[in-house]
């Protein structure tokens, strides 16, 4: 096989308790992903605790035996990568900070934004630290801050892209902060470095699955829960009015959720409970291997689950489909390929939105929503 290596190609790697999943896709300076290839591979049985790795050599041997495959289809090397982490103790959540500037008529700066966001995530940081110690039993536990994103800002009423140059009083931002103990970051870095890969960034998967729902439209009004149903684990994250409010995990999965849908139930319940919504969304999307278990789906369309929750009437249930994303080509794939790539591979595809992202794919290297880019990874 003869590869291909380019800067824009990149790999999306979702390390689930059950599979692998690795996505390759080209990126183009539109924001658009051309999808090259999809493969899976089965992980071994204790490879995988709780959405965290627990056996390194084991999950290498799962992501080779699924990069090779992905390489196979798309004739190209996979290097630049994303992998996603889940579980209860990854800890996603947007917060609010509103100010008022001394000086309205001078222009904002990088300096300004960079204070601004060094404080949020600091604070952030000092939060989800001590939410884990009570959760672990341990103060021992360092946490990392492995995704951050201004998900909606305005300067005095007016909503903006981006605030750099731009003057005004009153500035409100939404901030997405997301934090892994740095256990878990650590094992994906290792795994990373046995399989020769260039990691990009660690990104949390059901913040990743909203990136892949919202594309690359920053005035998307999508609303929406995102369910992301695996094996073991649970992660849902809320959208509203293409604003992502915050994201949450449970560890009741479709292994035991088929036996027990009651419970599976309740543990969602609990977690859209502490949404920030006033009202949550009325669509409700499922994604990764469980999401097809047909209990789960008909307790979801058929219980009375939802009556004690912000919702305006009955959530409408529906699988994610790949097709609909916006900004992705699937024309490179071939055609058992494509039918493969079903809603359990919309997380891999998110990761890889995220690593557009990262890599700020603006037309303009050098322009505002780039240079904003960067300082949200500093």
């Amino acid at each position: 096989m003869c590869y291909n290596k380019t800067m824009n190609v990149i790999l999306g790697l979702d390390i689930g308790t059950e599979f692998v999943k690795a996505v390759l896709a080209r990126a183009d300076k539109k924001g658009n992903l051309e999808i090259l290839g999809a493969a899976k591979a089965r992980q071994q049985d204790g490879a995988m605790h709780a959405g965290a790795i627990s056996d390194i050599p084991a999950v290498v041997s799962a992501c080779e035996e699924a990069l090779v495959e992905v390489e196979d289809q798309s004739g190209e090397r996979a290097s630049t990568t994303v992998v996603g982490v889940a579980g209860e103790l990854i800890k996603g959540n947007t917060t609010s900070v509103n100010y008022t500037r001394k000086d309205k008529n001078r222009p904002i700066t990088e300096a300004e934004m960079s204070e601004i966001l060094k404080k949020v995530q600091q604070k952030s940081g000092e939060v989800v630290g001590k939410e884990i110690a009570l959760e672990t039993g341990s103060d021992s536990t360092e946490v990392s801050l492995i995704s951050s994103a201004i998900v909606s800002l305005t300067i005095d009423g007016y909503k903006i892209t981006n605030p750099i140059g731009f003057k005004g009083s009153k500035v409100s931002i939404l901030i997405y902060t997301a934090f892994a103990p740095m256990i878990h970051v650590s094992a994906i870095e290792k795994v990373c470095a046995e399989l020769n890969l260039d990691l990009l960034t660690v990104a949390v998967e059901p913040f990743a699955v909203c990136r892949a729902c919202l594309g690359d439209n920053t005035d998307s009004e999508f609303s929406g829960i995102i369910v992301d149903i695996g094996s073991h684990t649970t992660d849902v994250a809320v959208i509203n009015g293409g604003v992502v409010e915050g994201t949450k995990a449970f560890s009741v999965g479709a292994a035991a959720a088929k036996k027990n849908p009651a419970v599976w139930l309740s543990a969602l319940g609990v977690i859209l409970e502490e949404s920030i919504a006033e009202r949550l969304p009325g669509l409700i999307y499922l994604c990764g291997g469980g999401a097809a278990e047909p209990v789960l789906q008909e307790q979801l369309a058929t219980s009375d689950w939802y009556e004690s929750l912000p919702f305006a009437r009955r959530p409408v249930i529906n699988l994610i489909d790949v097709s609909d994303l916006p900004n992705l080509s699937t024309a490179k794939l071939s055609t058992a390929s494509l039918h493969a790539l079903d809603y359990s591979y919309a997380t891999a595809l998110g990761l890889i939105r995220v690593g557009v992202d990262t890599l700020a794919g603006s037309p303009d290297e050098h322009g505002l929503r780039s240079r904003l880019a960067k300082l949200l990874q500093n």
